[in-house]
């Protein structure tokens, strides 16, 4: 079976993929030791690479949703986001995205 694009195109596909298992995970009531095991797994590090060097497509939005919805829901995500400059990346997002 032949795929349509190359490995760019693949890890697009697999990185939204991704992203939005991610948000699946913070629309349930997830327990503190899954976001202890987000944190030690670097989910919060890897998916704010997305949003700094995806693009502009929807792979970086729905990676923005996911790390907001995290910070939102475990405050030991939010501090993570916060060591690692993630909240001035989505506020900067926040600030190009059309009104």
């Amino acid at each position: 079976m032949k795929r349509d694009g190359g490995p760019s195109t693949w890890l697009a596909m697999a990185s939204g993929n991704l992203v939005k298992i991610a948000i699946n995970l913070t629309q349930a009531d997830v327990p503190a030791a899954e976001c202890a095991g987000l944190l030690a797994q670097h989910a919060i590090d890897r998916t704010l690479d997305l949003v700094k060097y995806s693009g502009t497509g929807q792979v970086r939005n729905n990676a923005a949703v996911a790390l907001a919805r995290m910070a939102q829901r475990h405050p030991g995500c939010k501090d993570r986001l916060r060591e690692t400059g993630g909240t001035k990346v989505l506020l900067q997002l926040h600030r190009e995205l059309p009104s």
